[in-house]
């Protein structure tokens, strides 16, 4: 993992929330790699609808934008877990890049 993954700087989650007005659950999209890390198990929790959900529907607690352009986008998860949303901002769509699951610790700084 080079610079291009880490957070160059923050946006303010209103500006995001905005934003994300404009898309709904037709324009946003998983890829073949988004749950690629997952069990069977796990894939029956975490399903594309559920990442689209949190997405349009709950306030994230951080938005950053990253090195490469993809943003990466914190939301709070049962107890001490953070739910990290890499996403990716297409012409009318947005990509669904992959997710990770982190101990609340693990929130960046800044914003």
């Amino acid at each position: 993992m080079g610079k291009s993954y880490r957070i160059e700087k923050f946006e303010p989650v209103s500006v995001f929330r905005k934003r994300m007005k404009y898309f709904d659950e037709n324009t946003i999209e998983c890829t073949s790699h988004t749950l690629f890390r997952l069990s069977e198990k796990q894939r029956e929790v975490f399903r594309c609808e559920k990442l689209k959900h949190f997405l349009l529907e709950e306030n994230p607690l951080k938005v950053g934008i990253q090195y490469n352009g993809n943003y990466a986008v914190y939301y709070k998860f049962k107890g001490q877990k953070i739910i990290k949303i890499i996403i990716s901002f297409k012409t009318n769509r947005i990509r669904i890049i992959t997710f990770y699951i982190l101990h609340e610790k693990q929130l960046p700084r800044g914003g």
